[in-house]
């Protein structure tokens, strides 16, 4: 994180993974340090349910410095998850999903 509040706890910002499941899960928010939450909030093109797909397909028993997503933003290009946290979001994105809408 990029700095310390006066008490030494780390700062970051909570943001939400995607918004397609019909309930909150707390495995589907992220800390983020407050430029990347921006970056990730305001600049992120990668669509909410192709957020979803890509954390499913990836494999959560590879090396936990390879559970990777990446994402199309201007400069933090990729989101590394640990590996309890990405299956706990698989499981959220498996059971929680809201069905996309017919056009």
């Amino acid at each position: 994180m990029p700095f310390s509040l006066p008490n030494g706890e780390e700062y970051f910002e909570a943001y939400q993974y995607t918004e397609v499941l019909e309930k909150e899960y707390e495995a589907n928010h992220l800390a983020l340090c407050p430029n990347c939450a921006a970056e990730f909030q305001h600049a992120c093109q990668t669509d909410e349910h192709e957020r979803a797909e890509l954390i499913l397909n990836v494999d959560p028993t590879v090396n936990e410095e390879d559970l990777i997503v990446y994402l199309d933003m201007p400069v933090h290009r990729q989101l590394r998850f640990t590996q309890r946290h990405l299956i706990d979001l698989q499981v959220a994105i498996k059971t929680g999903l809201k069905p996309i809408p017919s056009m």
